[in-house]
């Protein structure tokens, strides 16, 4: 009796367009294109090496690109570096057949065993191909054990053997191993690349989709083609693709309610500000997806206004392009945004919190002394906490004069924040004395090291005094005075908790805490992490 795979009147089988449309050659992969160079020239040549790693983010394409290099390695009648795709060893391969090519999932092959099993096949000539080619996906999950046992045979394969491993997580493959492979790290795609990508199948497949939805898909994909496609799947299902179904369907903040959120904080409308966090939560849109949209916004903004030939932008209306309000709204947002992955305290607060911090921050700056103006406009550098602005002018009217005391040392060292070398030694530095040209420091043994940036410091220095200046550094058990470094950390200190009691005394955090009673303003610089 014969089994058909399906009944005669069975409709055809629906594929996910991420299968439907995965590219089959090298001339069908988008945006890598120096590792198809490499790839195909090396296949041109006849000269490939035994192993190769790919890696990249989930659905960047790691895994096609090694079925379509083993596909190239077999193929009876390929085309310089490209597989014919229609041979019977090509369509073998395509079916996941061919006894040739073994692919192994690493997460589920995990045991010692099962790689030394898996291995020892490798001394046996090919069925019917020229190569046996070895894809392991995901291979950072195998075992320390297994990747010993596999250290002999990647090292020095048999000749008719190929391996290709791919990884999201390099950092977790042991160094051995990346050693004896040619690694290839797979670009994230930009997101014009997507949209051009999306276009052609909309038109293939006679699909009605906005370009402005297409957008959309493409910035939730996060560089990779199989996730906008699997989104675009799901989009689909609808008689024609909009914007705002698009958006509604990746959960991004609605660009009407998101912009008026921006505009409402740029003014410094903190009520408004908070009833729009509010309305876009009650329509159900994450806190993490509403700042994730606002720095979204803040750097189409920045870009159309500094680079309009590398916006793409539409034409954007703000209440205020101050670049510094700009930088205070990405830094603080970034930072709320990482937070949310490890605090215990509702996303929500979480969010309102940091548009409370955004506005007590453009006060903190609208209070300090203005700055002296810049001979061209140009933005200002990130402002993850209100600077030392007082010390800063004092440091500039003393300019071409030596300090005398050691206050006087601390408030030069602040004009070094350009020169970092400089900058490392001179903050655990303290003041001495001052002969002629000469600058007598000392600094703690502990930092001994930092001796090695002393012609740094008397350039940089020079520059600021404009004079030549000679240090004369004494190396000293223990500093019993101030340094720099230390001042710089208790003014930013005292700033941080002048800003948190501006925000406990404001009604809206009392109003916070009528809900969540539990609920602190804590300062987290960036990198750290607050678990409480």
């Amino acid at each position: 009796m014969t089994l058909l795979d399906s009944p005669p009147d069975a409709p055809p089988v629906h594929l996910a367009l991420a299968r439907k449309w995965r590219p089959r050659r090298f001339a069908e992969v988008i945006g890598q294109e120096q590792t198809l160079a490499v790839l195909t020239g090396a296949l041109s040549s006849g000269r490939v090496h035994h192993a190769f790693m790919f890696t990249g983010i989930r659905g960047i394409g790691k895994t096609t690109l090694a079925r379509i290099f083993a596909k190239a390695l077999n193929c009876e009648n390929p085309s310089g570096a490209e597989p014919c795709c229609e041979c019977s060893s090509c369509r073998q391969l395509e079916a996941g057949s061919h006894p040739d090519m073994i692919e192994i999932d690493a997460a589920s092959t995990t045991q010692v065993d099962s790689m030394r099993e898996l291995l020892d096949s490798a001394r046996y000539a090919p069925a019917l191909g020229k190569f046996k080619v070895y894809i392991i996906d995901e291979v950072h999950m195998l075992s320390r054990h297994s990747f010993n046992a596999m250290l002999k045979t990647l090292e020095e394969p048999p000749a008719h053997v190929k391996f290709v491993l791919a990884t999201t997580d390099p950092q977790q493959v042991p160094a051995t191993v990346q050693s004896r492979c040619l690694r290839f790290a797979l670009r994230r795609l930009p997101v014009d690349l997507i949209v051009a990508g999306l276009t052609k199948i909309c038109a293939a497949e006679k699909l009605v989709c906005e370009a402005g939805a297409l957008k959309v898909i493409a910035q939730a994909a996060d560089g990779s083609m199989r996730d906008a496609l699997s989104i675009f799947d799901e989009a689909i299902s609808a008689e024609a693709l909009t914007e705002p179904s698009a958006r509604e369907l990746v959960g991004l903040a609605g660009g009407q309610g998101l912009r008026a959120l921006l505009n409402h904080v740029l003014a410094g409308q903190a009520q408004e500000a908070l009833d729009c966090a509010a309305e876009l939560h009650r329509s159900g849109i994450a806190a993490d997806h509403v700042l994730a949209g606002l720095i979204g916004l803040v750097h189409e903004t920045q870009l159309a206004y500094f680079a309009p030939k590398l916006s793409a932008a539409s034409e954007i209306a703000m209440p205020s392009l101050d670049p510094v309000r700009m930088q205070v709204v990405y830094e603080v947002a970034a930072q709320a945004r990482e937070r949310m992955g490890f605090a215990l305290t509702d996303p929500q607060v979480i969010l309102e919190l940091a548009l409370l911090r955004m506005l007590a921050l453009f006060t903190e700056t609208a209070s300090a002394p203005a700055a002296a103006p810049a001979s061209t406009p140009a933005p200002p550098p990130s402002v993850p906490a209100p600077t030392p602005a007082a010390p800063v002018a004092a440091a500039t009217e003393s300019k071409s004069k030596l300090p005398q005391t050691n206050e006087q040392w601390q408030q030069l060292c602040f004009q070094l924040a350009q020169a970092p070398q400089a900058k490392a030694l001179a903050g655990h530095c303290v003041f001495k004395r001052a002969a002629g040209n000469v600058l007598h420091l000392e600094l703690a043994a502990a930092k001994d090291s930092l001796h090695s940036y002393t012609s740094n410091l008397e350039q940089e220095l020079g520059a600021l005094c404009g004079q030549k200046i000679k240090l004369a550094i004494n190396t000293v058990a223990e500093i019993n005075q101030t340094t720099p470094n230390q001042q710089e950390d208790r003014q930013a200190k005292d700033a941080d908790a002048k800003v948190i009691k501006q925000l406990e005394a404001s009604p809206e955090f009392a109003r916070l805490k009528s809900y969540a009673p539990d609920s602190k303003i804590v300062r987290v610089l960036p990198g750290h992490r607050q678990t409480s």
